[in-house]
């Protein structure tokens, strides 16, 4: 999937792979050998286990950031901390991580058969990609699992559900989720064209037992969605998404360095923030300029692309394309 959207090789994702985050480097060692032998020590629904208890955490983590208003902690430096509280020595949280990035390692380098939950929390982390995690990405997903596990709230109902290799959701239940996911403003606003056709394709009738004792205890049939392959679609999405948006600022931020030095004056950043909102007064661009404008004084793809990031401006970008 990352090939088929260019991630890999697209220098604006690039960009944005190397914004944020920190590296999980002391835990992602060359050696085969002991990357097989550590990955046989975890079984997937451990793997599982640990991700929903990773994700339940990070998710309250986030709020408590939000709420003192705070930067948020990057997916990394949390699963850091995470595996620390767990097992208070120091040198056994890095071999228990080792362990764990081990087997999502060996997983993910499997043709086939490679579970989504474990794809998508490898890809969190960007263990091919230095160990570099991308804070946005990581919102994205928190979100979706909020959306689509009610249950997240309670601790220890979501991680029973969330170990389950296969997850059935109703089908409505999921389509009212994806859109109040992509309906904020900062996914874009809107579903991106032919996304749900492609979650609700899958839509199976699956027999569903009413609870012993209710009115009209029998069997009926529900369309029901594999919940890997919805956030796995979702996940996708995002990502295109990104890519499109990110892609469409580099092409901005050509279009306005009229001088060709690669990097964007005051005059071409005034010009450029035009562009993306001309409801943005002097003042505000003014305010934004010094924000991320380097002791140069003049703003690089990186400095912008983290400026435009941090205003939540990214997915408005993909009008550009």
């Amino acid at each position: 999937r990352e090939e088929q959207a260019g991630l890999a090789n697209n220098a604006a994702a690039q960009l944005l792979l190397k914004k944020q985050g920190s590296t999980l480097a002391f835990a992602t060692g060359n050696n085969k050998m002991k990357k097989a032998a550590a990955a046989a020590k975890m079984t997937n629904q451990q793997v599982l286990k640990i991700i929903a208890q990773v994700y339940v955490g990070k998710m309250e983590v986030d709020k408590q950031c939000d709420t003192n208003r705070r930067p948020r902690q990057t997916l990394n430096d949390y699963v850091r901390d995470f595996f620390t509280q767990q097992y208070g020595l120091a040198s056994v949280a890095k071999s228990k991580l080792l362990d764990l990035v081990a087997k999502l390692g060996a997983e993910v380098s499997q043709e086939k058969g490679v579970h989504p939950r474990l794809r998508i929390f490898h890809h969190l982390l960007g263990i091919d990609m230095g160990g570099t995690g991308d804070l946005d990405e990581c919102s994205f997903v928190l979100n979706a699992v909020q959306e689509l596990f009610p249950s997240w709230r309670y601790n220890s109902s979501f991680i029973r559900e969330f170990v389950q290799p296969t997850i059935l959701l109703p089908a409505e239940g999921v389509e009212f989720a994806v859109v109040k996911l992509f309906s904020a403003q900062k996914y874009g606003g809107q579903v991106p064209d032919g996304l749900m056709d492609k979650i609700l394709f899958k839509a199976k009738n699956i027999a569903v037992k009413a609870k012993p004792g209710t009115r009209g205890a029998q069997t009926s049939e529900q369309k029901q969605v594999d919940a890997d392959h919805v956030l796995d679609a979702c996940h996708f999405a995002y990502l295109e998404l990104e890519i499109q948006s990110i892609t469409s600022l580099m092409n901005l931020f050509a279009s306005c360095d009229t001088n060709g030095d690669g990097v964007l004056q005051y005059d071409e950043f005034l010009d450029l923030i035009a562009k993306i909102d001309a409801r943005v007064t002097p003042q505000d661009v003014l305010e934004m300029y010094h924000e991320c404008v380097g002791d140069d004084d003049v703003i690089d793809k990186g400095e912008l692309l983290g400026l435009i990031s941090n205003r939540g401006l990214k997915f408005a970008l993909a009008k550009f394309a």
